[in-house]
């Protein structure tokens, strides 16, 4: 018999922070929009885009990984006959908060100049008393059961949940 046991943590922690804090993310489009036939998807062709990344903030990947096999072989004079198994199992615990620093989408370079943000632009939006309600642009917040950081990792996330 043979068993096995595989623990990987994959945690992902931002930079910055202190004195001086992650900047949000910031596209800035050509005034030009890109459309999917057929779809009534659109969206601005990016001309540049500075900030942080929007995707890895607090990022958690825990897995567990539990192994066991085992064979039996019986001796039947000319022949042998092996029978056995073999096994894994996973557990993944997968948490993170996209934009969690925020994200501002101009249609130009004059809307960025003019401080003309998109109607759509994916501030973020905070959980408050059960209901979505829009956050501050420079703020976002996520709904506790969503980010699930361990104690000794996100003490940012848990400053900034509602």
């Amino acid at each position: 018999m043979t068993a096995g046991f595989l623990s990987n943590r994959d945690y992902r922690e931002s930079g910055g922070g202190g004195a001086i804090p992650l900047f949000p993310l910031v596209d800035i489009g050509n005034a030009t929009t890109l459309s999917a036939p057929g779809t009534r998807v659109t969206a601005p062709q990016t001309l540049t885009s500075f900030g942080y990344e929007p995707f890895s903030a607090f990022n958690i990947l825990n897995t567990n990984t539990y192994q066991f096999g085992d064979n039996f072989t019986a001796f039947l004079g000319k022949h042998n006959v092996t029978v056995g198994t073999y096994n894994e199992l996973y557990k993944y615990t997968n948490g993170f908060a996209p934009q969690y620093y925020g994200a501002f989408v101009y249609n130009s370079l004059q809307d960025f100049y003019a401080s003309a943000a998109t109607a759509d632009a994916p501030y973020g939006y905070n959980y408050t008393n059960g209901a979505l309600t829009p956050a501050s642009p420079l703020m976002v917040c996520a709904r506790p059961s969503v980010i699930n950081c361990a104690t000794r990792h996100c003490p940012m996330a848990r400053s900034h949940m509602p």
